[in-house]
């Protein structure tokens, strides 16, 4: 049997992300049931825009506080690779990696700024909640079902990521997250982007 293999990386995974996304949503006015998809892969999409954002050449910027601490140390002291490195390196969850892009700093417990966070230089994105905390609530939700019966009111989802697709944009816009993406790849990024954005403000969204 021939061996078939599908390959990614967390660049084109944002890619792929929107791509089912709007996919999902332009099939939830026949069926409902298409946004559980499209809320879940929206998730993933600004997740893995906010990790590309935050990796520098280090890729230390969106790991766990404890996680990144250790691998600093790791790559202070063993540089050359000839140590093998730490096993763990968990990511942090996404309200974290929302509050480094947004702020510029993660706060550790005792209330200190954890400066490996910055694992690059770069401007933090100011940009408000406008809904994040729902979708993340939303999409949790979704993910991790306990037996019940529920209903979802969708009338703001398509204000709700329409106005997080411009963070992904800003985020885009940037330069560094997406660098290695192609010509054609950016194009397409742009224009999933665009769709999601006019949902935000169109007076009979597409897909609401």
């Amino acid at each position: 049997m021939t061996e078939t293999y599908f390959e990614t990386d967390e660049y084109r995974d944002v890619l792929f992300s929107l791509r089912h996304c709007v996919m999902c949503a332009k099939a939830a006015p026949n069926d409902p049931s298409f946004w559980k998809w499209a809320i879940i892969s929206f998730h993933n999409a600004l997740q893995g825009a906010l990790v590309c954002f935050l990796s520098g050449t280090q890729q230390l910027g969106s790991l766990r506080a404890d996680d990144g601490k250790i691998w600093l140390e790791y790559q202070k002291n063993h540089g050359d690779g000839r140590e093998p490195g730490p096993t763990d390196r968990r990511l942090a969850p996404i309200r974290v990696l929302f509050e480094r892009v947004t702020t510029g700093k993660q706060l550790g417990k005792k209330g200190a700024p954890i400066e490996w966070v910055k694992d690059r230089d770069f401007t933090p994105i100011c940009f408000d909640d406008n809904g994040f905390e729902y979708l993340v609530s939303l999409r949790n939700s979704l993910s991790h079902f306990v037996p019940s019966g529920w209903s979802i009111e969708i009338s703001e989802l398509p204000a709700i990521i329409g106005n997080l697709a411009k963070l992904i944009e800003k985020i885009h816009e940037e330069g560094w997250a997406f660098r290695h993406l192609t010509d054609e790849e950016h194009l397409e990024l742009r224009a999933l982007l665009h769709f999601l954005t006019e949902q935000a403000t169109a007076p009979f969204p597409l897909f609401d």
